[in-house]
């Protein structure tokens, strides 16, 4: 299982495809799963990455785990694309 260390938890995440990135980031309560027809579409054209948000399926959570808002999903995002350097 692919992980990046981002934001000081572990997030799974998938690779499919290559040239121009593209990011898909599933709803609540959901995962990656979501997105892995798709994914395998729009890896005929770019580089679909996608991954478990922070405390769903795959993706670690942090403890203690209270909540998490949206600007913490927005930070691991733009981290996750700045780790793989897309």
């Amino acid at each position: 299982m692919p992980r990046v260390s981002v934001n000081g938890i572990e997030l799974y995440y998938e690779e499919h495809g290559a040239g121009l990135p593209v990011l898909g980031i599933h709803g609540t309560p959901s995962s990656a799963v979501l997105w892995e027809d798709a994914a395998a579409e729009l890896a005929k054209i770019c580089r679909c990455i996608i991954y478990d948000r922070r405390g769903f399926h795959r993706s670690e959570r942090p403890l203690p785990f209270v909540s998490v808002d949206l600007a913490d999903h927005v930070n691991d995002a733009a981290a996750l694309l700045d780790a793989l350097s897309a």
